[in-house]
C-alpha cells in the first residue's frame, strides 16, 4: 500500500510539474496583481525591480484633486536607477493604451514628482517605466515594464491594477503584455 501511495504521489507531482501553467513561469516577464483603489489623501507603494513607485492623490473638493507619481527614496536600500515615460517637455506621465511599445524610444524622466492628469477619465491606461540594473543612466542595461491604472475624471480615486516587467535586459515590452508568447 505504501508503494502504491508513493507511486501515486510521484505521478501526481510529475503531472503538476508538466502542466501548461509552467509556461507562464518560463517567460521573462514578471507580472504582479495589485488591484488596489487609492482614495484621496492615501499613498500606495508599487514594487518595481528594486524601487517603489509612490502614488499620492491629494487636494479637496474646493480646489480640485491631483494625483502624482514619485519614487520612494530609501538611502539605505539597494535601489536601481528608474525612469518613467513622460509627455515631451512636461512633468506629465504619458498615458499609454494597451499594446503600446515601451522601449528605448520616448522621453524618459526620473519620477521625482510627476503628474498623472493625462489619465483622468480615460479608463484603464498604462504607465511605462524602465529600471537600470547598474543604478546608472547608462543606456546598455535597462529593463522595461508597465503599470496599469485607472484614474476617475474628478481625480478623487485611483485604481492601480497590475504591473509587469520584462527581465530581459534591453528588450522592450508592450503595455499589457504578460508573457513572451
Amino acid at each position: 500500500m505504501k508503494k502504491l501511495l508513493t507511486v501515486s504521489m510521484a505521478f501526481t507531482l510529475l503531472m503538476l510539474l508538466s502542466c501548461s501553467k509552467s509556461d507562464r513561469y518560463n517567460s521573462s516577464i514578471l507580472v504582479s496583481e495589485i488591484s488596489k483603489v487609492l482614495p484621496s489623501q492615501e499613498r500606495l507603494y508599487v514594487p518595481t525591480m528594486g524601487n517603489y513607485l509612490k502614488f499620492v492623490t491629494e487636494g479637496d473638493s474646493l480646489f480640485g484633486f491631483y494625483t502624482v507619481l514619485s519614487q520612494d527614496i530609501c538611502l539605505a536600500c539597494n535601489q536601481s536607477y528608474q525612469e518613467v515615460l513622460i509627455e515631451f517637455g512636461s512633468d506629465e506621465v504619458l498615458a499609454l493604451p494597451v499594446n503600446a511599445l515601451i522601449g528605448r524610444m520616448g522621453t524618459w524622466k526620473r519620477p521625482d514628482v510627476l503628474r498623472l492628469d493625462n489619465f483622468a477619465g480615460k479608463g484603464s491606461m498604462y504607465i511605462g517605466f524602465r529600471t537600470n540594473v547598474n543604478n546608472t543612466a547608462d543606456e546598455s542595461h535597462w529593463t522595461y515594464g508597465w503599470i496599469r491604472i485607472e484614474l476617475t475624471q474628478d481625480k478623487i480615486n485611483l485604481e492601480v491594477m497590475q504591473s509587469a516587467i520584462n527581465l530581459k535586459t534591453n528588450e522592450g515590452i508592450e503595455a499589457g503584455q504578460v508573457s513572451n508568447d
